[in-house]
């Protein structure tokens, strides 16, 4: 199932850590098939799903990370432009590891 723009991405800040979670097989229900990304301030990324069939693209994880560890460390730059980007980039990232081919 290809995901689109209208697919829940949310983000939930707690003090050293954030989570996101995609709605995967977009129902609008948390379920077994969503995929959680979990980033810690010191820049850990963690996420595991059995949707994935892809592996993670390195270049939309790594810019995750960088923007999560910016929302957790410089509270100042918290805004909806950069959750925005959060967000979108955390669905390319589902995107790309659930697709039944290879998106470039």
């Amino acid at each position: 199932m290809l995901l689109d723009g209208t697919t829940a991405v949310e983000i939930t800040k707690r003090d050293d850590s954030l989570d996101i979670w995609v709605d995967a097989n977009n129902n609008g229900a948390r379920d077994d098939d969503d995929v959680n990304i979990f980033v810690t301030a010191g820049g850990g990324f963690y996420t595991v799903s059995p949707t994935f069939r892809h592996a993670l693209d390195t270049t939309i994880q790594a810019r995750i990370k960088e923007l999560s560890v910016a929302l957790l460390t410089a509270p100042h730059i918290a805004n909806s432009d950069t959750e925005n980007t959060l967000r979108s980039l955390a669905l390319e990232l589902v995107v790309k590891a659930t697709s039944d081919e290879v998106v470039g």
